[in-house]
């Protein structure tokens, strides 16, 4: 309806967002993805993350707020239960998005081997040796040692 009249050389009035909107109220609104919002105040010192209308998404603010700065772009926060509204700080995690999306299988296999040899101490010190070997490009993982089963 509104594209139709626009075309038509007719605009509504600027009403201006957040606290200027004739019917702002400063509660939260659901977006339409389940996530409660917020307009948020340019002079707060989170306003780095809003949106152009000046909104932000209050699990991300919670977070912010916390670390004590404005998130940065490749920064996403978990909800740790699944509930999108329940944004209590002890249900939020902050998880680094990867950008572009996807990862060389290489880059994968290469964090993988990082990962097991940082957080399993317990590694035999042969198969941690070939792990090594392997992560530095040495030897073909065909010849390292299998672990015990």
């Amino acid at each position: 309806m509104f594209n139709r009249v626009k075309s038509a050389g007719i605009s509504r009035p600027y009403q201006g967002s957040g606290e200027q909107h004739s019917q702002f109220k400063g509660e939260l609104c659901h977006d339409g993805q389940g996530y409660l919002t917020g307009w948020l105040s340019p002079d707060d010192p989170m306003a780095a993350m809003r949106d152009k209308r000046g909104y932000v998404k209050e699990h991300r603010l919670v977070m912010a707020r916390k670390l004590g700065r404005p998130l940065l772009s490749n920064e996403d926060v978990h909800h740790k239960n699944g509930i999108k509204i329940d944004n209590s700080p002890e249900n939020l995690e902050l998880w680094i998005v990867n950008q572009p999306k996807g990862q060389r299988v290489s880059d994968v296999a290469q964090h993988a081997l990082e990962l097991a040899l940082e957080l399993n101490p317990a590694l035999p010190p042969d198969l941690r040796e070939a792990l090594k070997k392997y992560k530095d490009g040495r030897i073909p993982i065909a010849d390292a040692p299998e672990a015990a089963g």
